[in-house]
């Protein structure tokens, strides 16, 4: 500006930055994938968070914001260790000094460091039973795991898929068992991927006792004739 009489004035220069560009964040691939079971009690997030104007990152974990332990450059990382089992959730975010934001999606990631249990194994009929022809043998066992994956029984040394009859209890049933020793054991695992197995067991099928009849002559009575008689004996 001037006057009349030549007398001028300006303002300094100022510069505007338009940004309305939203920051980069993404993650990185050694972080637990989403809807992941992990059998350990540690969480690995790592992200890679860029902008020019860059002003803050920061991970929400289950529902609380915080900052990552770690960062080097556009690099952000935190191992969440000594968790008890359970899901959890998180994601990371970003913004910058123009206000624009960006996130990642969230992911859940379940820690299971508990093997399945195996109880209460039955056997129908009991072991040592009699060999009866088209006998049904069933083998029941409870089985109990909040992730439980899959149930199998080994007999005689081969896999079988069992039934599930309620929520915990699994069935396998066999029929016509020749006379012998079986062995068979129960397996579980669950979607982390902690097994468990029973020891072998032992099934054994008796040979059937049956009855014999021994007829004289056709005859299962007393009978008395003279000596030198013509005699004859069957068995039934």
């Amino acid at each position: 500006a001037n006057d009349t009489v030549g007398n001028t004035n300006n303002t300094e220069t100022r510069t505007i930055r338009l940004d309305t560009s939203n920051p980069e964040i993404y993650y990185n691939p050694n972080t637990d994938a989403n809807n992941s079971f992990v059998n350990r009690d540690w969480i690995f997030i790592n992200v890679t968070a860029s902008d020019l104007t860059k002003d803050s990152v920061g991970l929400e974990w289950n529902g609380t914001n915080e900052t990552f332990a770690y960062s080097d450059e556009d690099l952000y990382w935190e191992n969440k260790t000594e968790l008890s089992g359970g899901t959890y959730s998180f994601y990371a975010w970003i913004n910058d000094s123009s206000g624009n934001f960006n996130s990642t999606t969230t992911r859940t990631v379940t820690v299971d460091i508990i093997n399945p249990t195996i109880t209460d194994l039955t056997e129908s009929p009991d072991d040592q039973s009699n060999y009866s022809s088209g006998q049904t043998y069933e083998f029941n066992a409870t089985i109990t795991d909040p992730n439980l994956d899959t149930v199998l029984i080994e007999f005689d040394g081969t896999n079988y898929t069992p039934s599930n009859l309620t929520e915990d209890i699994y069935n396998f049933t066999i029929t016509d068992l020749a006379a012998g020793t079986y062995n068979y054991r129960w397996f579980a695992n669950d979607s982390a991927n902690n097994i468990n197995l029973t020891v072998l067991h032992d099934y054994t099928v008796n040979n059937a006792s049956g009855d014999i009849t021994l007829l004289i002559n056709g005859s299962a009575s007393n009978q008395s004739g003279p000596y030198k008689t013509q005699t004859n004996a069957s068995a039934s």
